[in-house]
């Protein structure tokens, strides 16, 4: 894996995940405090909104999803410093953190 693609990861799971806190704003709120700092285009979006469960496009400022949408609305709120990443297609969903291990086979009786 690529430096690049594990960055862009690490970004896409952790807006994500601070997204899940609170209802996503949709596109025809006007961004208050200017644009976001990051767009994804072009992917499937699991939004976990049982009013709109699917979506395009999704963009973020800080720790806050600003808009989810279809690509061309979302895309119009980029500024010139809004990093936008295409998705080609794959999908994208909140999700969650989970370090924790098993330890197996260590020579003594775990359980």
């Amino acid at each position: 894996m690529t430096s690049r693609y594990i960055s862009q990861s690490v970004s896409l799971i952790s807006a994500l995940i601070a997204g899940c806190g609170g209802k996503p704003a949709s596109v025809a709120t006007p961004a208050a405090s200017g644009p976001p700092d990051v767009v994804l285009v072009g992917g499937d979006v699991w939004t976990m909104d049982p009013a709109h469960p699917r979506a395009q496009a999704v963009a973020w400022r800080g720790d806050q999803v600003v808009a989810v949408g279809d690509d061309a609305a979302v895309r119009a709120l980029a500024g010139p410093a809004t990093r936008v990443i295409d998705l080609h297609g794959r999908s994208a969903t909140p999700g969650l953190v989970d370090a924790h291990c098993h330890l197996y086979g260590l020579g003594t009786d775990l359980e």
